[in-house]
């Protein structure tokens, strides 16, 4: 199928639902394996998670891809059942970034030694179920990271060899405390300190009474 009559289909589907459950996936369609073709055939890979769950995982990374926009416009068709999104390695830079925001059910999604810089992680902030982010040796920098304040999911953020500083990673921290950040170093939480239990009151005892004078 041609590109474009696989864009139009993805039209017929409305974007940003999100497959949490494997069961609100259907079984792919002859236009599913279309779109499917049309991305093996620029070089992707694509592979469903498992027989039972249809959603899809799509590399890159694999082979002699040159990326352009196209690669990504092919991904559009399969956008409700997009799982992962690997682009390792490869000429993925901040212009076609913008991209990203055509697949919005994306959990999983590896940027490690692309060409980005801040400025693509504007367009991965809109990525509302993401979980996972790989960063390593990209250009960004501490500006870039409030970008991802508004990715409530996330887990999993690796950010070896890039710019970013143990400050920047504090202040985002606020913001995802159930992030776990790979590759800053960052002291440790501090801990609450314990408070000791308060003593109960002593009974309150009377003072001795004087005893009763004998009468004849």
């Amino acid at each position: 199928m041609p590109l474009a009559a696989c864009l139009a289909a993805a039209l017929l589907t409305p974007l940003g639902q999100s497959p949490d459950d494997p069961a609100d996936v259907p079984p792919l369609s002859d236009a599913d394996r279309a779109a499917i073709a049309a991305v093996e055939a620029l070089g992707g890979q694509v592979v469903p998670l498992s027989q039972t769950d249809a959603r899809l995982d799509v590399s890159y990374h694999l082979g002699d891809v040159k990326l352009e926009a196209k690669h990504l416009d092919a991904l559009v068709p399969l956008a409700n059942r997009l799982r992962e999104l690997n682009l390792r390695g490869t000429a993925f830079d901040d212009k076609l970034s913008r991209k990203l925001t055509l697949l919005p059910t994306l959990r999983r999604l590896h940027l490690e030694r692309t060409k980005i810089t801040d400025d693509a992680l504007v367009a991965v902030g809109t990525l509302e179920k993401l979980e996972y982010l790989n960063l390593y040796g990209t250009a960004v920098t501490d500006a870039g990271l409030p970008n991802l304040r508004a990715l409530p999911d996330l887990r999993s953020l690796y950010l070896w060899d890039t710019q970013v500083t143990t400050d920047g990673v504090l202040a985002l921290r606020e913001a995802l405390p159930e992030t776990e950040f790979v590759g800053v170093e960052l002291p440790p939480e501090p801990k609450g300190a314990v408070v000791a239990p308060k003593p109960e009151p002593a009974e309150p005892t009377e003072p001795p009474q004087p005893p009763e004078e004998e009468t004849e």
